[in-house]
């Protein structure tokens, strides 16, 4: 679960995973007829992707994918089971899941012991490539995509935005991945996070995003990581020092926030 400061030892490392994954969904459902239907974060801060081949109400195959950089939430047989049960918007016969990881640890037995097949995926951050080390395969067509390497593709992080993503992450949206230079109007800042997004968002709704930047924009402000003069901010130029910051700083504001607020109505 997310700490109340919003950012979670893991969520970096995790989102940096899905990045990496994400690209390879979609070249899927270019190439095919392959749709990501939903992307979620789940509430012991990995992530559930939900695919389906074939029409929307009626798919073919529906896949459901966990990822993460590591097993380290999956201890025990019922809980890889609880974690592919979750509930997905449309429903098909054939289901196959997915557990895709950047670093393997030896429990290929607990998988091994799950009453359905599950498939583990490796995600190899330095090639940008996906490939499958054991349980069953999708089909030929996904078959065929795996394991190609691109050294020189577009560096996806911080792609996708998942609803619920830690102050973490949306700062690194907030500064179009530490790319962000001078001083700019705050009201571009916030559009153009909010814009960046939604490029590859599934259900997204514009208007929820935006108050998540805002949100953590004015957070960024108060601690002193974004510097404000009137309707201008400065966005950190450090990705190390900004991040370290946050983690440093974040804690002791929402402390002080919370007691204010419990003043406040007492």
């Amino acid at each position: 679960m997310l700490p109340e400061n919003g950012i979670s030892d893991d969520g970096m490392r995790n989102h940096l995973t899905l990045s990496v994954l994400y690209p390879f969904l979609m070249r899927i459902s270019g190439r095919g007829d392959y749709h990501i239907r939903e992307v979620t974060l789940s509430d012991k801060g990995f992530y559930r992707v939900f695919m389906s081949k074939g029409a929307s109400n009626y798919p073919e195959v529906s896949v459901k994918i966990i990822v993460s950089w590591n097993n380290n939430f999956l201890e025990t047989l019922s809980d890889i089971e609880e974690s592919f049960a979750w509930e997905t918007p449309i429903k098909s016969e054939k289901t196959h899941r997915i557990l895709a990881l950047s670093d393997l640890e030896d429990f290929y037995g607990l998988i091994g012991d799950t009453v359905v097949p599950i498939s583990l995926w490796k995600i190899d951050q330095a090639s940008m490539s996906v490939r499958r080390v054991s349980g069953p395969p999708i089909d030929d067509h996904v078959e065929n995509l795996l394991g190609e390497e691109y050294p020189n593709a577009y560096q996806n992080y911080p792609l996708p935005y998942v609803q619920g993503v830690g102050h973490d992450i949306r700062l690194s949206f907030l500064t179009q991945n530490f790319t962000l230079r001078g001083k700019h109007l705050i009201q571009m800042v916030l559009y153009e996070a909010t814009d960046l997004a939604m490029l590859c968002g599934v259900n997204l709704k514009k208007e929820d995003v935006l108050g998540d930047m805002n949100e953590t924009l004015n957070i960024l402000i108060k601690t002193g990581i974004f510097r404000r003069e009137g309707e201008y901010v400065s966005a950190p130029r450090s990705r190390r020092r900004a991040e370290d910051l946050l983690r440093r700083r974040l804690k002791t504001y929402m402390e002080r926030h919370r007691r204010r607020t419990l003043y406040d109505f007492a």
